[in-house]
């Protein structure tokens, strides 16, 4: 089994532009990290790419709707550093955010992020964090621009952040203690995001998980949460911690908003130590009250749960993950109508023997059509076009 490499953090970097265009560039083995679609209605991919046997690249690559592409369709990131492909958003006018996790010097990694005016242009550098910080999801929408995070705080724990892009970084920096009247219990937990996304002008949620002694009995476990950030607000918003739903621990994965303003939240459960994985998906009032709890199935390991999913202009949404238990090498989306988990509309699949798939990355047409990307055969980056 190929396994996603995990973040390592480090030191920003002073240098402003971080690209460029190359015929030479081959991708090879990696696999993509983020999709996009181009007011033009081309598809961007966002990947990580491996050279000499273990060298992290990233790149983007721009695809017609049709799928075609060429050299000039490929853009070489931060040539000649380590890299890893966090995160992707494009703007109403086709500008694109490129969020990367990137090695600055030996065994010291941090983020950054490019803007991309438009196709053809030389990125440059907008955001990057300090030494100990990792990036793990971006924001966008109606011009707010926003990097969640984790980030390590003086008393030893690690807090959650977000970075408000606007001409500058606005920081915001969220730490969570049950009953906040007790100093004690303060940066006693680990706060992880895993996404985040704008749900109206100014007020962003975030989601991930939570390490610590949740039931104060002197062990800990993992637990996911969800926190809605009024960037308006002088007070910090509590975090919403999951209940255990019958298992140890839980995890979020992904996050997204349905037309009438529900939040879906994609994830996990398993018990301690985490081995097979319980599919989940969480339903959640516009305030954040959690209406329901469906299964998406058995996993074999964590790494194969749902780990995407997006909400269709079609009404509808869609969930990417590995195959179920016994059949671990199938990429599979899956498409729910509102409040009916138990049935998906329709299912489309890619399996191929002996070789790994994993979606790792989807995004949704102006018409309902389905992009998604991630690992595919032979430890390739691949890309699934379904009509939706």
């Amino acid at each position: 089994m190929v396994m996603r490499p995990s973040f390592r953090a480090s030191e920003p970097s002073s240098r402003r532009s971080r690209a460029s265009l190359s015929v030479e560039f081959a991708i090879g083995q990696g696999w993509v990290g983020a999709l996009a679609t181009l007011p033009s209605k081309d598809i961007v991919e966002l990947g990580t790419h491996i050279i000499d046997g273990d060298q992290q690249r990233c790149y983007l690559r721009r695809r017609t709707p049709g799928g075609a592409w060429g050299s000039p369709d490929i853009i070489e990131l931060l040539p000649g550093d380590g890299c890893e492909a966090i995160d992707l958003a494009i703007r109403e006018d086709g500008t694109i955010y490129a969020l990367l996790s990137w090695r600055i010097a030996v065994n010291s990694w941090g983020w950054w992020l490019g803007e991309l005016p438009s196709w053809g242009d030389t990125p440059f550098t907008i955001a990057s964090g300090p030494a100990g910080e990792g990036a793990k999801g971006l924001a966008y929408r109606d011009g707010q621009l926003a990097v969640c995070g984790v980030m390590p705080s003086e008393f030893g724990d690690l807090d959650a952040f977000i970075d408000v892009i606007d001409g500058g970084q606005e920081r915001y920096r969220l730490d969570h203690f049950p009953g906040r009247s007790d100093p004690q219990l303060e940066h006693t937990f680990d706060e992880t995001p895993a996404a985040c996304t704008f749900l109206g002008e100014d007020l962003l949620a975030l989601v991930g998980d939570v390490n610590g002694d949740h039931d104060l009995e002197k062990e800990d476990y993992t637990r996911r949460f969800f926190v809605p950030v009024d960037l308006n607000a002088d007070e910090p918003t509590d975090f919403m911690i999951a209940a255990a739903d019958g298992l140890t621990q839980n995890f979020a994965t992904a996050i997204d908003v349905s037309d009438d303003g529900h939040i879906l939240i994609s994830g996990y459960g398993c018990d301690k130590p985490c081995a097979e994985a319980q599919g989940r998906l969480w339903t959640l009032s516009p305030e954040g009250d959690e209406l329901s709890t469906a299964s998406l199935g058995l996993f074999s390991e964590p790494i194969l749960a749902p780990h995407t999913l997006r909400w269709s202009p079609a009404g509808y949404l869609v969930v990417g993950n590995g195959g179920l238990a016994g059949d671990d090498a199938t990429f599979t989306l899956r498409a729910f109508a509102p409040g009916s988990f138990d049935q998906a509309l329709w299912t489309y699949t890619r399996k191929d023997a002996f070789l790994t798939h994993i979606p790792t990355a989807l995004t949704i047409g102006r018409f309902g059509e389905v992009y998604s990307g991630g690992l595919g055969a032979s430890e390739y980056p691949a890309i699934a076009y379904v009509g939706g």
